[in-house]
């Protein structure tokens, strides 16, 4: 199977994620960016999930906008769910205190400081067939952890439970799983 690399980026970071997607593209390696890829006038959402979903191994571009995205948080979740390789590309600078735990221990490249260098240097670990998911310093057990956020909804007497139900599956994806539903009453 031919590797595909899915880029995950907060919306700031675009212009950063574009020179990567066409590095990577320039280099011969099968690469998946939003901006480009998503078909125009389709749901892009479900086209981001079906890519993360398919793609082999994952970029995480790391910026302070990055690690607040919920989008963002979901991609990078799923590959470490699914033991898919996962490279942290710093793009900006980002208090190692605000950096997710999950994110801390996994191959980082810096590209806050010689962009040009350490691009290339990206675009190498998958052009030799890196990063392997064994060589990741990750346990391949699942971890539990404790819940990055809970969410609590109110639900109305007459609520239609589809649309609640759409709602905790929509959580769900993001990663939240921590979900309380309690009884709101009449409206």
């Amino acid at each position: 199977m031919a590797t595909t690399v899915f880029i995950s980026h907060a919306a700031q970071d675009k212009p950063v994620a574009e020179k990567v997607y066409h590095a990577l593209k320039g280099a011969g390696i099968s690469a998946w960016l939003d901006s480009v890829d998503a078909p125009p006038g389709q749901d892009w959402r479900g086209a981001v999930e079906q890519a993360v979903e398919k793609a082999s191994c994952g970029v995480f571009l790391l910026s302070p906008a990055s690690i607040k995205s919920p989008s963002a948080a979901s991609e990078y979740r799923h590959f470490l769910a699914h033991n898919k390789p996962l490279v942290v590309a710093r793009v900006r600078e980002v208090d190692s205190d605000d950096v997710p735990s999950r994110l801390r221990d996994i191959q980082w490249v810096d590209l806050t400081e010689d962009f040009d260098l350490n691009l290339r240097r990206l675009v190498e670990l998958f052009h030799t067939g890196q990063p392997r998911a064994e060589e990741q310093e990750q346990d391949t057990q699942p971890v539990e952890q404790e819940p990055d956020v809970t969410v609590t909804l109110e639900v109305q007497d007459k609520a239609d439970t589809d649309k609640v139900m759409d709602i905790i599956n929509r959580l769900k994806r993001i990663g939240i799983r921590d979900i309380k539903v309690k009884n709101g009453g009449k409206r």
